[in-house]
């Protein structure tokens, strides 16, 4: 993940600026949770699962305004695949804690695996958008009709 470079705020203070997780952060996270649950150590479980899902919900805050400028329907696909995952994110968490954090691999194995799936999935999606909207900005315009053409 990012690390922190150091900056100075306008009073003189100064403070961490981390960028934005990317989605290949995120996959690398989620490849620590995967190991973490196939070894089924419960405390790395529950560790990994909270680093993805504050990395996870860093990144939805700071794309936020990338998808503003999308168009209505490319947004909400994107925000629609978000939402899964961090429901995904959230049944884990809740699995994780209905156990108490005992129980061998807690049952999470193959819902890590569903999650990494649908994280390479977003990332796929939101490539594929981005590139698609810049293809569309770049096309030329069909030409104008000439005034004969419009009577």
């Amino acid at each position: 993940m990012a690390m922190p470079t150091w900056s100075t705020g306008p009073l003189g203070v100064e403070h961490a600026v981390v960028s934005r997780p990317s989605h290949v952060d995120l996959l690398a996270l989620s490849r620590s949770l995967r190991q973490a649950a196939v070894t089924g150590d419960v405390a790395a479980v529950h560790h990994e699962l909270s680093r993805l899902r504050r990395a996870f919900v860093h990144h939805v805050l700071a794309e936020e305004g990338e998808l503003a400028h999308l168009p209505e329907t490319a947004a909400h696909v994107a925000r629609q695949g978000q939402q899964r995952i961090l429901a995904v994110l959230e049944d884990l968490q809740s699995g994780h804690d209905d156990h108490g954090g005992r129980g061998g691999s807690c049952g999470c194995v193959v819902r890590v695996a569903e999650l990494e799936l649908a994280l390479r999935r977003q990332a796929k999606l939101e490539a594929a958008v981005v590139s698609d909207v810049a293809a569309a900005g770049r096309r030329p315009s069909p030409p104008a009709a000439s005034s004969a053409e419009r009577s």
